[in-house]
């Protein structure tokens, strides 16, 4: 392992410093190049880049790695396109993300494409395709397939003078004028894992994927402050990938994690629900908390001092979630769902509660009787809690009446909790509204115990007992009534709860979390199916 070093120098404030680069030429012809970034301004950073000497790798070399690529699972009308262009003259390249995921047995959902064909040209040979402009480079938007494409034109950078930042660097002995420029290019990418072609890797990717890390190409001092929505992603991507942070850029994350709080706050909650919402919640919850951007995100809450590692209940209430959403089918879950997690984490941090009085409160929520579920939860015996987690209490022996006391102190707390969280990066004022209204509905509910049809209730519910022409309706998840229909005639209709599938979807990951006897079920739909027979 040799050790490069390179001189950083921000002109603007007057401050230099060193900053190591470690390449492995071991495994890959690798260098690192000297760079010039300039911002907008008179912002100028000098530094060095660590990258692949322009190495084309084809599929025999990555098989030796374990990273060869299964063309069969790139799309046939994706395979139909890059034809096109090729048979058109064009050279055209799958880059990005895709190749990352091909490269580890995943199917793409997404592709970008770069060509040497113009954005104009692209466009006028596929139909119902949109130039748009991008924050710094303009791309062709299509669809093919079920497929989401974004083509990128070599000349878009060719030609490009203006921007956040611009990229000098001396043009290496041994490279061509053609992959120069697509070297470019691949500078502009966030992170190495996503700055591959279909195979060049001109910026140590596959290095990058054999190690499972994520590194940024622009070193990551320089790139978090150039750009810190990209403090957010990086999390995302490690995240999703199950990748770890890269060390250097692991550092620059801690040091400059205070940079989000410059970020608009609607794309702070963008790439938060990215996050939490697509199946790899208790990954990222994790990252944020050990790069510190938990406290920061959420200030005042308890989590700079409380051990998320060592208390398992937020991790364990975000893997539930993740069991259940199935983001390949574009099924995440809901904002409200995740942020009612997190607001019902921290209400039992405040006050520990009995594990009975969390299943009273998740099995009611179920079917709206508090009494049904008192009579079933006190019969369980004490030995089917999880007695690990920290957040409950030792379970005592609770009539009726004090398990619903109890229950209202706790939506009461969390309510509370609600309220006093006003102030941090995270925008909760943006979803607080539609979050209040859950918990003020559990509240409602259990203080005003309304008369309702049991017999009509178990009929909707219990749907192999209807007969044919028999039918329930669920609505949105925001509004979420139950409406049961005879041969097309409405018969009954009851308003269960705004928020109604966020409400029993929260309802069985706390249930699901607390009772270690809970089985973990496939998908959101069937989820809802176990939990409400």
């Amino acid at each position: 392992m040799k050790r490069h070093t390179g001189t950083i120098t921000n002109r603007k404030v007057g401050l230099s410093s060193v900053m190591e680069f470690e390449t492995d030429r071991t495994l890959l012809e690798s260098v690192v190049m000297p760079v010039v970034f300039h911002l907008q301004g008179s912002y100028e950073v000098q530094g060095m880049v660590y990258t692949t000497v322009f190495k084309k790798f084809d599929n025999q070399q990555l098989k030796k790695m374990q990273l060869e690529i299964d063309t069969s699972m790139i799309n046939q009308p994706m395979r139909e396109f890059l034809g096109v262009l090729n048979k058109e003259g064009f050279e055209a390249y799958l880059v990005g993300g895709c190749v990352r995921d091909l490269m580890l047995k995943k199917i793409p959902t997404s592709y970008e494409v770069i060509t040497s064909a113009k954005l104009e040209e692209v466009q006028s040979l596929f139909f119902r395709s949109t130039i748009v402009d991008e924050e710094q480079f303009r791309v062709c938007r299509l669809s093919v397939d079920d497929s989401v494409v974004e083509v990128l034109s070599l000349s878009s950078f060719v030609n490009k003078s203006s921007g956040d930042f611009e990229v000098y660097f001396r043009k290496p002995s041994t490279c061509s004028d053609r992959d120069y420029i697509y070297w470019k290019v691949c500078l502009q990418q966030d992170f190495t894992v996503n700055g591959l072609y279909i195979v060049y890797d001109f910026v140590g990717g596959i290095y990058d994927i054999m190690k499972r890390q994520v590194r940024t190409i622009i070193p990551g001092k320089i790139y978090f402050d150039m750009d810190p929505v990209q403090i957010l992603r990086a999390v995302g991507v490690a995240a999703q990938l199950k990748f770890e942070l890269e060390s250097d850029t692991s550092l620059s994350l801690k040091e400059l994690s205070h940079h989000v709080q410059d970020i608009d706050t609607e794309i702070i909650l963008n790439e938060v629900h990215r996050m939490l919402a697509f199946g790899h919640a208790k990954d990222s919850l994790m990252l944020l908390w050990r790069i510190g951007l938990l406290e920061i995100l959420i200030p005042g809450q308890g989590f700079a001092s409380q051990n998320i590692e060592e208390s398992n209940m937020l991790p364990q209430l975000f893997s539930k979630l993740d069991d259940i959403v199935e983001p390949e089918e574009n099924r995440p879950s809901s904002k409200e769902l995740w942020v009612c997690i997190i607001y019902f984490y921290l209400a039992l941090v405040r006050k520990p509660r009995d594990p009975r009085v969390c299943a009273v409160f998740t099995l009611a929520i179920r079917n709206g009787y508090f009494l049904e579920a008192a009579k079933r939860v006190i019969h369980i015996p004490h030995q089917s809690y999880d007695t690990i987690l920290c957040e409950l209490s030792t379970s005592q022996d609770l009539g009726e009446e004090e398990i619903k006391e109890q229950i209202l102190d706790l939506l009461t707390s969390i309510v509370n909790v609600i309220s006093t969280t006003r102030h941090g990066v995270f925008p909760f004022k943006m979803i607080m509204g539609k979050v209040g209204e859950i918990f003020a509905g559990f509240k409602w509910e259990f203080e005003h115990e309304r008369e309702i049809d049991e017999s009509r209730w178990d009929l909707m519910v219990e749907r192999d007992e209807m007969e044919d022409g028999d039918e329930v309706c669920w609505s949105d998840d925001y509004f979420w009534d139950m409406i049961y229909r005879k041969d097309g005639e409405e018969l009954g209709h009851r308003l269960l709860l705004k928020c109604g599938q966020s409400a029993v979807v929260l309802a069985m990951i706390v249930y699901s979390t607390v009772f270690s006897c809970v089985c973990v079920v496939e998908s959101t739909s069937s989820c809802l199916n176990a939990f409400l027979c």
